[in-house]
């Protein structure tokens, strides 16, 4: 087993194996009072860690700290949650953002969770990554590097 410790101003759920995903939830927890969440799964797990820096942005919620689950050698995904509640974007490129400033990830290890991250979480092994004769999905970026979409929040990038 693994354990992966992660602050919950934003609490992850788990529920037993064999998920697919631990997905974000909120914390009953007084503000200012920290929260520590550990979340073990099995070595070979295929669970992934969803997390959703949309859905704290818009509340002011504290961010989880994603570093600390990546560290402990869990799958991370990062997701927008776009909802009338509590997250009201689209942009997954604000969320890479987000991801970067504020949850300590590196811009290749958020536009990783985005991407085969999010694929792991559906179980799909068919998309999430360029390969030889696979399928082509690709975003094209209107920026000389990926470096961009963490560093230009709100500005849009994506080439149409």
């Amino acid at each position: 087993m693994r354990f992966a410790p992660m602050f919950a101003g934003s609490m992850c759920s788990a529920r037993p194996a064999p998920s697919t995903s631990i997905n974000q939830g909120r914390s009953s927890k007084p503000e200012g009072a920290q929260a520590w969440v550990y979340v073990s799964m099995p070595t070979a797990s295929d669970t992934v860690a969803t997390f959703l820096p949309a859905a704290d942005f818009s509340p002011r919620q504290p961010y989880p700290d994603a570093r600390r689950a990546i560290d402990a050698g869990v799958q991370v995904v990062i997701a927008s949650n776009c909802n009338p509640g509590s997250s009201y974007t689209t942009s997954i490129s604000f969320c890479i953002a987000l991801a970067v400033r504020d949850m300590n990830m590196t811009i290749d290890e958020a536009i990783a969770a985005v991407t085969t991250g999010g694929a792991a979480a559906l179980r799909r092994t068919d998309v999430g990554r360029l390969t030889p004769e696979g399928p082509a999905h690709l975003t094209i970026l209107n920026a000389p590097t990926r470096h961009h979409l963490a560093y230009r929040p709100g500005v849009p990038l994506i080439w149409h």
